[in-house]
């Protein structure tokens, strides 16, 4: 994991290095949350957080129901490629978007902050009382994902993991500025500045998607918008400090799960995934997507979807 954690640094580094040179351009904007984001737009009120998230009713008699958690840097948009192909097959899936991202609470030094499964936790079982979910986690939210199936197991049937690892805490760097308050009110309004950059966006969705084609047609506005809300920056960093360690000896006794990863991906490559992939627990289904990169639920979606209804069916 240290050579994830310097990579995902050096990234957000050039990133901010190159948003700097823009920011006299372009304003930061003061943005709020908007009531309604979407159609069927929710929000569910926990402590100091709003967390927004939409439901997608199966068509025809439910075969289960999933919870889906986005990574880092994105929101819940990025699963709706394979919610149209899940609900479309009997699967109800609800997406939430974490706390600061989407149009979910930003967290500033004055929040009283949550744990990420606790608040999960509280909304699925305000959703389907303490009956069991497949929770899915993509990038980071796999981290979560883990997090709720070694802290509430009784609400988690299977995880459906995505391009993803085990966390093991943060070295070097990250770690000394996880929570930093000056290093946020100085690096948080670039990255909020060069969240709304189009051209920033195109450059690095597609190092993520590794298809410049695809990512070239992206509907990128849905990447953009939420960083116009006021403190996104900032929040984003702070993110990093909620996340819990993933307890390898735990996941080794889980229900199996499923786990797809693309193998172009950069972001978490064969070896960044091993620790997670020796704790497979029996049962397991692990398969890496030929030419996928870390964004394989949308470029690769309809592979996706068949691996993920064949490993549903399996456990049902």
């Amino acid at each position: 994991m240290k050579k994830m954690s310097k990579t995902l640094v050096s990234l957000l580094m050039a990133i901010v290095m190159v948003a700097a040179l823009c920011v006299p351009a372009f304003a930061v904007s003061n943005g709020t949350i908007p009531e309604k984001p979407y159609s069927n737009s929710e929000f569910f009120h926990i402590g100091d957080y709003d967390l927004h998230y939409r439901q997608f009713k199966a068509k025809g008699t439910e075969k289960g129901k999933i919870f889906m958690i986005h990574g880092f840097a994105l929101s819940s948009y990025c699963w709706m490629e394979l919610v149209d192909r899940l609900q479309a097959k009997g699967y109800t899936c609800v997406v939430v978007d974490q706390p600061d991202f989407g149009y979910s609470t930003r967290e500033t030094k004055k929040t009283k902050i949550m744990d990420r499964e606790k608040m999960f936790a509280a909304l699925m079982k305000k959703l389907n009382g303490n009956k069991p979910w497949y929770v899915a986690g993509h990038s980071m939210g796999g981290y979560i994902a883990l997090g709720l199936a070694q802290e509430y197991p009784q609400l988690v049937k299977n995880l459906l993991l995505y391009n993803t690892g085990a966390y093991e805490g943060s070295t070097g760097l990250r770690a000394a500025l996880i929570g930093n308050e000056t290093y946020m009110s100085i690096a948080g309004p670039v990255i909020e500045t060069a969240g709304t950059i189009d051209p920033l966006i195109l450059f690095a969705y597609t190092i993520a998607t590794m298809d410049p084609i695809y990512t070239w047609n992206y509907d990128r506005a849905q990447i953009e918008n939420p960083y116009k809300i006021k403190n996104s920056g900032s929040a984003a960093l702070r993110n990093f400090s909620t996340m819990t360690i993933t307890d390898l000896d735990a996941v080794k006794k889980m229900s199996p799960i499923l786990y797809v990863n693309g193998s172009l991906d950069l972001l978490f490559n064969a070896q960044l995934q091993q620790s997670l992939r020796d704790a497979l627990p029996k049962g397991s289904t692990d398969v890496t997507v030929k030419g996928g990169g870390h964004m394989t639920i949308e470029t690769h979606a309809d592979q996706v979807a068949k691996i993920t209804l064949k490993f549903l069916k399996a456990h049902p």
